[in-house]
């Protein structure tokens, strides 16, 4: 399996992402110079599985691909000393040494930036890149040590690099001078001995930051960073960034979208309808189901994957979720392994508590109807007809339209999925009466049971 997943980095790509991966990899090999690029889409759609499924294929199609965590890495509060360490941590230790030197030696290098680029080498590089800098300070005549620099620089980086850098970009001789060519040293040796000049910087969780580190991250990343050779693509959920700005500048209007200041090319993952079925029927194909409940096509694992795929596009559940419907559906499994489940039952149940109970349209599943509350119904008319006419009928003729109507399938079980009073021979439709008293309540016992000992 390991090696199947080296060959192919899309395995496990339930939503239909290779085909769009291979499309976006098509759009990146054509940029030649700067570019953001957003690929949107909502909570729990699988951005992060498209993110390190596509940086792989990206990797194997020949695109240096650096992949930052936005979320781990906002409490560094500094979206400049993010980029960078991502960047150097990519180099080779070699590199990292002869770049770090080249940034020292610089000519005309701001004290400011100088810093920012020890803070990283300090933080984020190894030993050699650290002597490489510290060198590089006492060479210049400071003969404070590396710990007191970067000291001084922490200090300053909230109150000045911070808020002007990645706010406001006050250091302009920084940003418009010495910044890129710095910035082009640096994609020279990330490229090297590549076939690419490119550099693709792959960034994920940017919506679940902190809204300022999230803006400012957007900020340094078009101000900062905008140079020949970085394509940047976000992985976001766009109207919740948009709330996020929203909340930090005011409403704009209608026509007006804060992304749009950062972001060159706007893109999404679609997922269809046809596809989220899809991607449900393979989850619950792969469930472990064990003894049907009875026999027949209807207790069948298929049938049960084809009602997921049914019920999936129009639950309004993101992927996310349909995933926490089966991983419980999977948990009441193994936990009853040894105890008969209708299994389509189980799907129905899951799926109708995820949106609410009682929502879900019954005609997915007819049997679901079979309750106490309709046995109960029909023998209050069979008692009224014995009371009036001295004969009975309404009950037997009610539970065998019934049956007809809606669970024929529940015929023909196994005598102790019936659970009857007695071993006396019974009518089918007495059966399934009987079977009314425990056939839901205990399915939704076994769904509640796995609920409570699920901490998702």
């Amino acid at each position: 399996m390991a090696d199947l997943e080296k060959m192919n980095p899309w395995c496990g790509d339930l939503l239909g992402y290779e085909e769009i991966g291979k499309t976006y990899t098509n759009l990146i090999q054509s940029i030649t110079d700067s570019k953001v690029i957003s690929i949107e889409a909502g909570f729990g759609r699988g951005k992060t599985f498209f993110r390190q499924a596509w940086a792989a294929h990206l990797k194997r199609a020949g695109e240096v691909v650096i992949e930052i965590d936005a979320q781990q890495s906002d409490h560094s509060g500094d979206p400049v000393v993010t980029f960078l360490a991502s960047l150097m941590e990519t180099l080779e230790p070699a590199e990292q040494s002869k770049w770090a030197k080249a940034v020292g030696k610089g000519a005309g290098i701001a004290v400011g930036a100088a810093k920012v680029f020890a803070s990283v080498a300090a933080r984020k590089a190894g030993e050699e890149v650290v002597g490489a800098v510290e060198d590089w300070l006492k060479s210049d005549g400071e003969e404070s040590n590396l710990d007191a620099v970067i000291s001084e620089f922490c200090e300053q980086a909230s109150s000045s690099l911070s808020a002007q850098l990645t706010a406001q970009i006050a250091a302009e001789r920084v940003r418009t001078q010495e910044m890129p060519a710095q910035m082009m040293a640096l994609r020279d040796a990330l490229t090297s001995g590549k076939e690419t000049d490119r550099v693709v910087i792959l960034i994920d969780e940017l919506d679940r930051c902190h809204p300022e580190y999230a803006i400012a991250l957007l900020e340094a990343m078009k101000l900062v960073f905008n140079q020949d050779g970085f394509v940047f693509v976000l992985l976001v959920n766009a109207e919740h960034l948009e709330r996020l700005a929203g909340h930090l500048f005011g409403v704009v209007t209608k026509d007006e979208r804060y992304l749009d200041k950062f972001v060159d090319i706007r893109l999404r993952l679609p997922i269809t309808d046809e596809v989220l079925g899809r991607a449900a029927y393979e989850l619950v194909s792969a469930l472990p189901f064990g003894e049907p409940f009875g026999p027949g096509e209807e207790f069948t694992i298929q049938r049960a994957a084809k009602l997921a795929s049914e019920l999936a596009p129009i639950s309004g559940l993101s992927m996310r979720q349909i995933k926490r419907v089966c991983l419980k559906i999977e948990l009441a499994l193994r936990c009853y392994s040894s105890v008969p489940l209708d299994a389509p039952l189980l799907v129905f149940l899951a799926f109708d508590e995820a949106i609410g109970r009682g929502q879900l349209n019954d005609e997915y599943l007819p049997r679901v109807r079979l309750v106490q509350s309709v046995v109960d119904r029909l023998e209050q008319k069979e008692a009224s007809s014995i009371a009036k006419h001295g004969r009975g009928g309404p009950l037997a003729n009610g539970m065998e339209q019934f049956i007809r109507e809606n669970c024929r399938e529940l015929v023909g079980l196994p005598k102790d999925r019936y659970n009857l009073p007695d071993k006396r021979g019974y009518h089918d439709w007495a059966e399934v009466m009987f079977l009314a008293r425990t056939y839901l309540k205990s399915h939704k016992a076994v769904l509640d049971s796995v609920h409570q000992l699920s901490a998702q």
